[in-house]
């Protein structure tokens, strides 16, 4: 079982645009009010503790700890909980209290967030938590200074009133998903309870970039992933939705055999199923590497002696960044790049591993070399030159095979390869077709 978080831009709120502008307003406001009730949250709770005299039963407690630890003895044990149900219903009602416009689900999600954020706070120094060390006066109490997220999500069950949120698939192929999220109440003439204030967000989940993110918010919509507690935040001036989801393990199915997967010194990647003797390339022979590579290199270089040796210049004397745009360009073009291509490895790996009824996957990552680069393929094909800035981003590989596995229900070892068969497998080197052995005859 898998949990997982997407993110995705909020394009649109509302059916026109000023819809749109009062209600990024309303949900700025929400967040100050986020920001402000968790501030109210620590203080209170730290005052709470001050005036029922936790401090000197926390003092005692790891006194009588340390003699335990130092003689024996019996253990001790402490009879104070970081937040009691007494305090958990004076939060609650205080935090109401003071802030009646935001929704009791987001009120409940943002309790249940510091309760866990309080209880498993480690201190800064020394081995107790971190609510000793509070209270203790030996660490200050945390504070917010900016609007913090805005969380929700779905109910658990059809029958489940919670949740302040729903994921509606869009109404045609070219439609978008819809994000439906009650955030805020508001008080209606004639009843004594405030009515739910509900946002309708128009995901922006269109685009050749955003294939892969569609289709996990429709098993999201579908039901197939549960969502999570989940957030509402504001980042460089727009609106981003943080949807966490669960992968069930009853949705993926893997096989019973084990493989080997380390990147090659003649090819990027070598695949082998545990008891065969031949060695299978993923994603061919990596030519394209070496082309790019090769590609993007000479023109560095190139634009690099353009701009050193040509005074007329139009970007010369204009300041660094404008100096160099072309010269950045080209790195952003590798890093692009090794991301694709990193992806394309990946999805190749699992359908490797599906078609082979691969269930483990033993993954030995490259060991650091002496020299200066690495021997392996994707590290140094294309380089024939000494001024060389391009690498390959192993972490990256590794984390994108680690998800698409994980994804597919197949279990994955990262590290050293079984004892033998790392060794076997960089020997052996895959067979060539017929038609060149004809031709090097």
């Amino acid at each position: 079982m898998a949990i997982k978080v997407l993110s995705v831009e909020v394009k649109q709120i509302g059916a026109t645009k000023a819809e749109d502008e009062a209600a990024r307003t309303r949900l700025k406001e929400l967040c100050e009010m986020v920001q402000q009730a968790t501030n109210y949250v620590w203080m209170e709770w730290f005052a709470w503790h001050h005036g029922n005299g936790s401090a000197a039963l926390i003092q005692e407690f790891q006194r009588d700890w340390i003699a335990y630890r130092e003689s024996g003895g019996d253990k001790p044990s402490l009879d104070l909980k970081p937040i009691s149900n007494e305090l958990s219903n004076k939060l609650y009602h205080g935090v109401t209290e003071r802030w009646p416009e935001l929704h009791t689900r987001v009120v409940v999600l943002m309790l249940n967030r510091l309760t866990s954020l309080i209880g498993g706070k480690k201190a800064s120094k020394g081995s107790f938590s971190g609510w000793h060390a509070i209270l203790l006066f030996r660490e200050a109490v945390p504070s917010s200074i900016r609007p913090l997220p805005i969380p929700f999500d779905t109910p658990k069950t059809a029958v489940s009133n919670n949740g302040n949120a729903k994921l509606l698939l869009p109404e045609s192929d070219d439609g978008s998903h819809r994000l439906v999220l009650s955030l805020a109440r508001e008080a209606v003439k004639g009843k004594s309870v405030k009515q739910s204030v509900k946002f309708d967000c128009m995901i922006w989940d269109r685009g050749r970039q955003m294939v892969g993110r569609r289709q996990t918010l429709k098993k999201i919509a579908r039901g197939e992933y549960q969502m999570k507690g989940s957030q509402l935040c504001f980042s460089r001036g727009k609106v981003f939705a943080n949807i966490t989801y669960e992968i069930p393990d009853e949705s993926v199915k893997a096989g019973d055999c084990t493989a080997i997967l380390m990147p090659g010194c003649r090819h990027p990647l070598l695949f082998r199923v545990e008891g065969s003797n031949r060695n299978r390339w993923i994603c061919g022979d990596g030519r394209v590497v070496n082309e790019v590579r090769r590609q993007l290199l000479s023109q560095r270089l190139g634009r690099q002696s353009a701009y050193r040796q040509c005074p007329t210049s139009n970007n010369r004397g204009h300041g660094r960044v404008r100096g160099i745009e072309k010269v950045t360009k080209l790195s952003r073009r590798w890093r692009d790049f090794v991301t694709t291509y990193s992806r394309n490895l990946a999805a190749a790996v699992v359908s490797e591993c599906q078609r082979n009824g691969v269930g483990t996957l033993v993954f030995r990552m490259p060991e650091p070399d002496s020299s200066k680069r690495s021997s392996r393929f994707l590290s140094g094909a294309g380089v024939d030159i000494r001024r060389d800035s391009t690498s390959w981003d192993w972490y990256g590989l590794e984390k994108r095979i680690s998800d698409k596995c994980t994804e597919a229900g197949i279990r994955i070892v990262k590290g050293v390869a079984p004892k033998g068969a790392a060794a076997k497998l960089k020997a052996t080197k895959p067979k060539k077709p017929a038609h060149r052995k004809v031709l090097a005859k």
